[in-house]
């Protein structure tokens, strides 16, 4: 049933310009009472905008805004705080050496206690420690005496939203909280989230991860160029409705057209047998060229180790690794490079970026010391050519719409989808022969998703392998011809995709039974030995 009263935070008609930029257009937005509601949109559709205003950073050009169904006029930040209205950004804030306690405390809007003789205040640290508590019983967290240096990302994440409890909010923006958080840390926020919605907290959860949307949410609006393009009750819509609203395309363009897995032609890659202790125990896989294959298995799986394995990264305790029919060893990363295999890791900023550096020389990195692809050095290799380096990483830039201010910009002024595109860049200037891709498009928005599917399909169509690896069976099932699955480190089992769906896929992998590199598709449960 509807809620009659009005919604504890709206706004109406709201726009907003920069220069000759329309950032919002006439945009009708609320939150209610112990509601979750998530603001969907891609780079550039006007969220952070529309936030902005909603907590007084921003006025708007036109429109109004509402606190409780009554005009409300914000200043600043602090006005909207008065109001019981905070974001929490995705930059977290915290002080990594001090206690839960401090940092709560640090930011808690002071109370006073006064001192009549001599009129003047001072800070009541037992009040403001009271409420800070309170806030944190909302959350179930405690950690009082923990250092936040020592928490889990999604417990730093808790913290935040208990700083803003503890300003009294009774309306929290969360500006992409679970954006760098794995699956099992994402569900730790999002319980909290519920008993914030049971506290009766209004919570805008912003996010570029439609399953989540889906998942807590009780409405979705999604922006799309600036303008609310629908506002949906979360229960009665689905991924291919929001795909629609959030891309203005049919859904069904999201994933590249898939090909049938051939059963002619020599392997590209093959792993028999691969082991790295006690993550890798026993893998076994093959993919041809032009073909991508998934890796599907839950935590704890093996997933992330094998490919690190196959790169190098991981000591191989035993197995064997063919490529292109030929038994080889794999010593290094380095030696994986020159041997034409390519590694796009699960953390790309603490793993695939330098951060710091350009854009241009984190594209153009891997081809300075390998000779395959771009050549990038002269003088035998030894001296880089930074007139080379600047022409590779515009031209491959370019190809993949890698939107940039410049290229000497450093990388980290990209948005997530551009930054993955300029891992998948550096790649490309080497010409690899195998891309290990492990979760591609986490922490990307839908638009960049859906050019990183056509970047890998186009790449197989030129012949190239592709171990693909994601949490996301959607994806899985959308894009690869077959999917190995893997448990406790092991192979237990292989499907095709192509009369497969994601919830079949989940229950192949709980109901698998493990043996010795098999295949699904036989009578008995779907599985059959292979050689």
């Amino acid at each position: 049933m509807e809620e009659k009263a009005p919604p504890r935070l709206e706004g109406r008609g709201l726009c907003k310009a920069f220069g000759s930029t329309q950032a919002l257009v006439n945009v009708d937005f609320g939150v209610r009472h112990g509601e979750i509601h998530a603001l969907l949109g891609e780079n550039g559709a006007g969220k952070s905008t529309l936030v902005r205003i909603l907590t007084g950073a921003l006025k708007p050009d036109e429109g109004t805004l509402l606190l409780e169904g009554d005009p409300l006029t914000l200043h600043s930040p602090q006005d909207a705080l008065a109001q019981g209205i905070v974001a929490v950004h995705q930059e977290l804030s915290l002080m990594p050496n001090l206690t839960v306690t401090e940092n709560v405390c640090l930011t808690s809007v002071p109370v006073y206690r006064w001192w009549p003789a001599r009129l003047i205040g001072v800070k009541d640290g037992r009040e403001m420690h009271r409420r800070a508590t309170a806030a944190a019983r909302l959350l179930d967290l405690d950690l009082w005496d923990a250092r936040v240096e020592d928490l889990s990302p999604a417990r730093r994440q808790l913290v935040e939203i208990i700083r803003a409890l503890a300003q009294s909010a009774s309306v929290v923006l969360l500006d992409e909280p679970t954006s760098s958080l794995p699956p099992g840390e994402r569900r730790i926020v999002f319980e909290r989230l519920d008993r914030l919605r049971a506290q009766n907290v209004g919570v805008v959860f912003i996010t570029h991860l439609l399953e989540e949307a889906l998942d807590i949410a009780d409405r979705i609006t999604v922006l799309r160029d600036g303008r609310n393009v629908g506002t949906r009750q979360a229960a009665d819509t689905n991924m291919d409705q929001l795909v629609e609203l959030m891309t203005g395309r049919p859904a069904g363009a999201v994933f590249p057209r898939r090909i049938a897995a051939s059963d002619v032609g020599a392997s590209r890659l093959e792993v028999k047998g691969l082991a790295s202790p006690p993550e890798v125990n026993d893998v076994s896989f093959s993919v041809q060229p032009g073909e991508i294959i998934g890796l599907a298995g839950l935590v704890g799986s093996g997933r992330t180790e094998s490919l690190k394995t196959l790169f190098g990264l991981r000591d191989l305790g035993s197995g064997e690794i063919w490529l292109d029919g030929g038994l080889t060893h794999i010593s290094s990363p380095r030696d994986a490079i020159r041997k034409g295999i390519a590694y796009i890791p699960e953390d790309r900023y603490e793993e695939g970026l330098f951060a710091d550096d350009s854009i241009e020389r984190n594209i153009c990195i891997a081809a300075v010391n390998t000779a395959r692809g771009e050549r990038v050095t002269r003088a035998r290799g030894r001296v880089i050519d930074g007139r080379r380096v600047r022409s590779v990483a515009r031209g491959l830039a370019d190809e993949l719409q890698i939107k940039r201010d410049s290229l000497r910009s450093p990388i980290s002024s990209l948005s997530g989808g551009n930054q993955q595109k300029a891992v998948l860049a550096r790649w490309l200037a080497v010409r690899p022969s195998v891309i290990l891709a492990d979760e591609p498009t986490r922490g990307v928005a839908i638009s960049s998703k859906i050019e990183i599917y056509r970047l890998l399909r186009q790449l197989a169509a030129e012949g190239v392998a592709v171990v693909f690896v994601s949490s996301e069976f959607e994806e899985l099932v959308g894009l690869c011809s077959r999917v190995v699955l893997l448990r406790n480190g092991c192979t237990v089992g292989e499907t095709s995709t192509m009369d497969l769906d994601a919830d079949s896929l989940l229950n192949l992998l709980f109901t698998t039974r493990p043996r010795k590199t098999s295949v699904i598709g036989a009578e008995d449960s779907g599985v059959e030995s292979g050689s």
